[in-house]
């Protein structure tokens, strides 16, 4: 398998591997990799955004972050449209048009969002949730051009929400939680939340523990916590401390039944395409895990893949049909062939 590094820093620093503590991603460093067409996007805190031709691996362009932003520390993409977070203190949303990949042209914002410790946006068909962290949630509509509403709807009732994930339709929302408690014996875990009108506050359908969730080795700020999660058909595919958390989605919407697969990683991030699950995680040691998801009820494990990271901490990774996408903060971009 070739597998070739792209270094976004010129100086890397060593970062235990046992580390639980949540680490401060510094800038210029690749934290957040997304594939939209032919193109990837990192982001890169203070230094804003990297986009990379997938034809060449070359970088095409740098943006820097927008206006009142100060970093760009997360990002969604849909519709042709990104959606970045600044996250380190006085947050913002902003949306971008991707008519041309190579510079994004800002539609709207930014606009003040809430955050801290770790934040989360996802974007689909309309809706746009920012996590929150340990506030509250943002919930606003865009519209065909990118717009944001004016209003937004909130959703506080728990301690935290570090990253947010929404279904294909835009309509629930799935959300890493800190309960604040605990649900079926755990602290940490997820929830599904309706998104209707913006004069109404997202309605909770259901809510689910995972055991083993939470403040796990690779654990980010601010946008790096490891509770991340992916759909495939009717489950929700959640990376975390003790593996990989299956869970069945009733009506393709609430969380019903909970499985788990060993893999052998405190997982942190998750990707899925053509069948398979991409789970990377930092302990014991930086690794890629492919697990074969075509039967989701036997999940099988592929092939373990160590990562160099040059001390980096894996955190976010994307798929196509051609390339590994895997952001390594101070150990680079990582790319693999798929």
């Amino acid at each position: 398998m070739k597998l070739t590094k792209i270094f976004i820093c010129s100086i890397c620093v060593l970062i235990l591997a046992c580390q639980e503590e949540p680490y401060d991603i510094p800038h210029g460093v690749p934290s957040v990799v997304k594939i939209y067409n032919n193109y990837a996007y990192t982001t890169n805190g203070e230094f804003g955004l990297d986009i990379i031709d997938l034809n060449t691996l070359k970088t095409v362009n740098k943006m820097p972050p927008a206006r009142e932003m100060n970093s760009i520390d997360n990002l969604s993409i849909t519709d042709n449209l990104l959606f970045a977070i600044d996250a380190r203190g006085e947050d913002f949303l902003a949306v971008f048009s991707l008519d041309n990949p190579t510079s994004p042209k800002l539609v709207s914002g930014p606009v003040p969002v809430q955050g801290a410790p770790f934040t989360g946006v996802s974007a689909a068909n309309g809706n746009v949730v920012v996590s929150g962290g340990t506030t509250f949630m943002n919930f606003r509509k865009y519209d065909a051009n990118g717009k944001l509403s004016d209003t937004e709807g909130r959703f506080g009732r728990d301690r935290g929400h570090p990253d947010i994930l929404l279904s294909e339709d835009g309509r629930v929302a799935y959300a890493s939680t800190d309960f604040n408690g605990q649900v079926n014996g755990a602290r940490f875990g997820m929830i599904a939340l309706e998104l209707d009108g913006l004069t109404n506050s997202p309605r909770l359908i259901s809510e689910i523990g995972i055991p083993g969730a939470g403040f796990t080795a690779g654990t980010t700020r601010p946008a790096g916590f490891p509770i991340q999660s992916a759909l495939a058909d009717d489950h929700l595919l959640v990376a975390y401390g003790e593996g990989l958390a299956i869970i069945e989605l009733v009506n393709g919407r609430g969380l019903a039944s909970l499985n788990t697969l060993d893999l052998g990683l405190a997982a942190i991030s998750i990707s899925v395409f053509n069948g398979v699950a991409y789970v990377i995680g930092n302990e014991p040691t930086p690794t890629l895990v492919k697990i074969d998801i075509s039967d989701i009820e036997n999940p099988v494990i592929i092939e373990s893949i160590s990562l160099n990271t040059n001390g980096g901490i894996p955190t976010s990774i994307d798929v196509n049909n051609q390339y590994i996408l895997i952001a390594a903060n101070e150990g680079g971009l990582i790319v693999m062939n798929n």
